[in-house]
């Protein structure tokens, strides 16, 4: 075990499990209700590896004790120097700690930092964020895989807000993976549990239940087919499903399923996923609710990009680049703009420039440049429109076109 704790302080050592989560929750319990204590120390400074399925529960109880109890939480951050950047730029320390240690700035393109969301914080939010990551990350993505996915992460939060009843709402978090096209979300919060949900006593039962169709379907508990469309997805992708919940835990993947009784108690539920997004036509495959394939309606794609005119896009480079000033900033832009015209092959796609001044050479070699290159001239002379574009920029750009005509993609 590597979870230990004396007094006041929880001390995390080693590469923690995802179930030693229980261990450290009992150790809440004992600290603040057992001893009476209103601050618990938590030591991280031994720990040699953590990850989000072991982290997030961990800042659901901290959230938890200082809203409801009153406890603070104080974290002492790994001694590793990789591993304390690791607990910042994932927002960990932070929500474990908000007194002493400032929010995550940290916006790299392919993980997004934990996210709160509650009654203050809409989890569409965090939804749409983790949907526009993916569409940045990933080559040739398939617009059914893209709903499939933001459905299964939508019917996981809605779980959350719907029936978990937790006091400190919920956390979520998600990374893309290089060399890949596979995605993994980790949804956690502090609530009454999957059993306590169905009304089901045994926990164990609770969650092969709740992974089955149509189960929690029923005049009673008036919930969906979320958890259940979820573990199909992640099965039938390649990928795998973990829940957390109480006193009971499952790990399945395509080709092994197990269940788990765990001694100690955790407050909550935890679900981490993941999804191949190289698979194709994955909705008729996973997402079949008696015996008919369910076809998300209004997904990110239309809320964000669609006008109402038949096949066009509008796409607003003030939202959708952070910088227009860096390779690193156009990259995901271009990938974006590419999955795009993807996903409509008849398509038009409008460029809005309005409120972009400036862009660098750079920026525009590297969404531009390479887009002309990479669809053809006359594909990107038909698809490609701009508008409320400034001299400047468009000059910029047709520099940068005619230049990458003359290098192709190898040259920078």
């Amino acid at each position: 075990m590597t979870v230990d704790w004396s007094g006041n302080k929880i001390v995390v050592l080693g590469k923690p499990a995802p179930q030693e989560i229980h261990y450290v929750a009992n150790g809440y319990h004992r600290i603040v209700q057992g001893s009476g204590f209103k601050e618990v120390i938590l030591d991280f400074s031994d720990v040699l590896g953590a990850f989000e399925t072991f982290i997030l529960p961990i800042v659901c109880a901290a959230r938890y004790y200082r809203k409801v109890l009153n406890v603070d939480t104080i974290l002492v951050p790994p001694a590793d120097e990789k591993l304390a950047a690791l607990f910042h730029n994932a927002n960990w320390q932070h929500l474990i700690d908000p007194d002493r240690y400032a929010e995550s700035t940290f916006s790299g393109i392919q993980h997004l930092p934990a996210m709160v969301f509650d009654e203050e914080r809409d989890p569409e939010t965090a939804v749409d964020r983790i949907i526009d990551m993916i569409l940045s990350s990933f080559d040739g993505l398939e617009h059914q895989m893209l709903k499939a996915t933001q459905w299964a992460i939508g019917e996981i939060v809605g779980n959350v807000s719907d029936h978990a009843q937790s006091p400190i709402g919920g956390l979520i978090q998600a990374s893309t993976f290089s060399g890949s096209k596979v995605v993994e979300f980790v949804v956690a919060d502090y609530g009454i549990g999957i059993a306590a949900s169905l009304g089901e006593l045994d926990h164990r039962l609770a969650i092969e239940r709740a992974i089955q169709e149509g189960v929690t379907r029923n005049k009673i508990t008036n919930q969906g087919n979320g958890l259940f469309g979820t573990y199909q997805l992640a099965i039938q992708s390649g990928g795998r499903i973990q829940i957390h919940s109480h006193r009971a835990s499952l790990n399945a993947t395509a080709n092994d399923v197990r269940y788990f009784d765990n001694k100690a108690f955790f407050h909550g539920t935890v679900v981490s996923c993941r999804i191949d997004c190289s698979v194709e036509d994955i909705l008729s495959k996973a997402l079949v609710f008696s015996n008919r394939v369910h076809d998300p309606a209004f997904d990110y794609i239309e809320k964000k990009f669609e006008t109402g005119v038949d096949s066009e896009f509008v796409f607003k480079m003030s939202d959708e680049a952070y910088s227009v000033t860096s390779r690193r900033a156009a990259a995901p832009v271009r990938q974006k703009v590419l999955n795009l015209l993807k996903m409509d092959p008849s398509a038009r796609l409008v460029v809005d420039f309005a409120d972009v001044h400036v862009v660098t050479s750079s920026f525009a070699d590297e969404v531009f440049g390479k887009l002309f290159f990479e669809i053809g001239p006359m594909n990107f002379m038909r698809r490609i429109q701009f508008d409320n574009i400034d001299s400047t920029v468009q000059g910029l750009i047709d520099r940068a076109i005619m230049q990458r005509s003359s290098v192709g993609l190898s040259d920078e």
